[in-house]
């Protein structure tokens, strides 16, 4: 359950400081959290519809299928890393012949030598044949 729908719709039972700064972090009661949003029943509290809607919502969003992006035969540029944490190795990556498919955040990149790689979206650079670099931009 998100936290952000239980900071919405449930009164927090106590508080208390954290760290050396006194960070005020809330505690909420679990039988009323799960009784807001219609997970159990509770004779103490009762479900709230919009509550319940919003979680509905959430899931549904959470499941919902991301739009996908693929295009074939292009060239991605990526780096690996290797070594240890302490002294970390950079390995650039130029592989031609690539397919590459976007979902959500992330792109999936498989090298004609059936090498899979998946990267952050923001990590990679795919270029077209022609050498003109593409966009794996996706409407949501």
């Amino acid at each position: 359950m998100p936290t952000a729908l239980i900071q919405q719709f449930c009164r927090r039972a106590e508080w208390h400081h954290a760290s050396k700064f006194y960070n005020e972090v809330n505690f909420y009661d679990r039988a009323e959290v799960l009784a807001v949003f219609g997970v159990v029943e509770h004779a103490d509290y009762k479900a709230d519809e919009e509550a319940v809607a919003a979680l509905a919502r959430h899931k549904h969003e959470r499941n919902r299928k991301k739009p996908e992006v693929r295009v074939e035969g292009v060239r991605a540029v990526w780096v690996d890393w290797g070594g240890s944490r302490r002294r970390p190795k950079r390995y650039p990556r130029d592989e031609g012949g690539c397919t590459v498919v976007r979902r959500g955040e992330f792109v999936t990149i498989t090298t004609s030598k059936g090498e899979i790689v998946r990267k952050s979206l923001h990590n990679v650079e795919v270029y077209a044949s022609d050498g003109g670099r593409l966009s794996l931009a996706v409407c949501a």
